[in-house]
């Protein structure tokens, strides 16, 4: 009996030991990697790497109007997880150039972000996307371009144009106008 406890014990702590050692593992970052896109806007994005990478891996791509900054949690853990992370700031917010119209450019600009991605020495040329919301319209956008690299997204709720955003039964959301607020302007970490 003493040892089925110990055994419970011992397994049990085992993935805790496991998330720690993951905690400990450095992460190189790439703040304000630049990106040319297919019309000459200049976009931004943040390039989490594990440290002494000895080979390409694949890269996990967050393509926000939030702000690169918002995923800092989350690039951390994959990247400690044998990912390479890239966030970038879609055109127009945080520290990308261009005007922001919802929704207009997130497919092709995310499509070259892809073929660039895919082509640095760092990334084994497959890439996946994660994210909610807005964030996750985008990868919707970005995968109708059909970049060769995308091999997975996985969009949670996704905000669908016209369906329940911004409005539903005719009615503007009340959220709007804070949604709004939260994405207005860009940053000014130039």
């Amino acid at each position: 009996m003493i040892k089925i406890i110990v055994l419970i014990v011992c397994l049990s702590i085992f993935p805790a030991f496991e998330l720690f050692q993951a905690a400990e593992k450095k992460v190189d970052i790439l703040f304000h990697q630049k990106v040319r896109v297919r019309d000459a806007v200049i976009l931004n994005v943040d390039v989490y790497k594990p440290s002494g990478m000895t080979k390409p891996l694949p890269a996990l791509f967050v393509f926000t109007p939030y702000t690169t900054d918002g995923f800092y949690k989350d690039a951390m853990f994959y990247t400690r997880h044998g990912y390479v992370v890239v966030i970038g700031d879609i055109r127009g917010r945080g520290n990308s150039g261009g005007e922001w119209t919802p929704f207009e450019f997130e497919g092709k600009d995310g499509f070259d972000i892809c073929a660039w991605i895919s082509e640095q020495n760092w990334c084994n040329g497959e890439i996946g996307m994660f994210g909610g919301s807005y964030v996750g319209m985008v990868q919707w956008l970005i995968l109708k371009e059909k970049p060769p690299a995308l091999k997975t997204i996985v969009p949670t709720a996704t905000v669908c144009p016209g369906v329940d955003f911004p409005m539903q039964n005719n009615i503007f959301y009340t959220y709007n106008t804070q949604w709004l607020a939260f994405t207005l302007g860009q940053t000014l970490n130039r």
